[in-house]
């Protein structure tokens, strides 16, 4: 049968109509987008209703909540109550358990609470992965301020965020693995003994986002900003690797469209919620030691080393050639004395 209404399809059905994403799209989050757009940008929103549809199956699986959350319009209805900053945990569990009545839905408490970690899940892109937000009963906004205002610990570290300080970089010179992620509390996480850094990569989402005031003021704005830190959108380099790493996994291709900061923008003390993060990553990228030809060819953080370097390299690569071509010569003459003795 024909579902005129795209929110009344089931959630465990994955969104691959253009149609249907502008739909959801716009119920969840009012972003006004049309089917053009997605033909213009088919990565646009890249990644994210893979994550939706992931995230919908493992509750539907794990948690039953098949009568809790049948369709995207019970998704929706969720993510408006998350969306209202007064609202705490328990307010939005009495009003959902309303509607579920009033749907003639039999539900029991711990079904509500799964639906509701859900509905961050979706419509926050918060708890999925490591990094697990802790909101029990406070409004999601004082959790949220909690959680991302670490700031402190590292407050007095200086560090100097450089024009060599990007995810390309990460990757070819210090040799970190880019772990894209779409849980916003795992952005710029260091993790697996320093060998990895997960970056955030739904910048969609994140422009869709500057209104919502559940998120902590100049939290999302500042996290758009890192995405210009890391993904330069006018660094030719920079947008070739990208691009690369788009071929093999779906990524959000607004992440590389967040900007260029200037020498004065990409001063630390313009960071606040993420500030630690980045302060924890610069010192990892500082302290990488090259490894292989490659890795040294490439890191350029100390011109003055890479041209001493080089130049040495230069110097015995010269050398062993002359000294080769001496004893070729030597070789020769020695060989025509022999045919030839005086």
């Amino acid at each position: 049968m024909l579902v005129s209404d795209p929110l009344s399809q089931e959630v465990g059905i994955y969104v691959s109509s253009s149609e249907h994403k502008c739909a959801i799209l716009k119920a969840l989050f009012g972003c006004q987008l049309s089917v053009d757009d997605f033909a213009r940008s088919p990565k646009i929103w890249g990644g994210y209703f893979e994550y939706y549809h992931e995230q919908s199956i493992m509750a539907l699986s794990n948690n039953g909540l098949s009568n809790v959350v049948q369709t995207h319009g019970d998704v929706v209805s969720m993510v408006k109550l998350l969306q209202v900053p007064e609202h705490t945990r328990e307010t939005i569990q009495k009003l959902e358990k309303a509607r579920l009545e009033d749907l003639k839905r039999d539900v029991d408490h711990e079904k509500i609470c799964n639906a509701i970690d859900l509905g961050v899940k979706l419509g926050m892109m918060l708890l999925g992965g490591e990094g697990v937000l802790a909101w029990q009963d406070d409004q999601l906004l004082v959790s949220l301020s909690t959680e991302f205002s670490k700031v402190g610990l590292l407050e007095k570290e200086k560090v100097r965020l450089d024009k060599l300080f990007n995810a390309r970089n990460l990757d070819h010179i210090a040799g970190l693995k880019i772990v894209w992620t779409s849980n916003l509390a795992d952005h710029l996480r260091v993790q697996n003994d320093d060998t990895e850094v997960s970056i955030f990569h739904c910048a969609s989402f994140l422009k869709c986002q500057t209104g919502n005031q559940v998120f902590p003021s100049g939290f999302i704005d500042e996290t758009i900003r890192t995405l210009g830190l890391l993904l330069p959108q006018y660094d030719k380099d920079s947008n070739k690797w990208f691009g690369k790493q788009g071929k093999n996994e779906p990524l959000d291709e607004n992440a590389i469209k967040c900007g260029h900061l200037t020498a004065e923008a990409r001063q630390i003390e313009n960071f606040h919620y993420w500030r630690d993060r980045l302060i924890i990553l610069k010192q990892v990228f500082d302290e990488a030691k090259p490894r292989g030809i490659k890795q040294w060819w490439r890191d350029r953080r100390d011109p003055v080393q890479w041209y001493s370097f080089w130049f040495a390299v230069a110097v015995i690569a010269g050398l062993t050639i002359l000294f080769g071509l001496v004893q070729c010569v030597e070789g020769g003459i020695q060989v025509w004395k022999a045919y030839h003795p005086s």
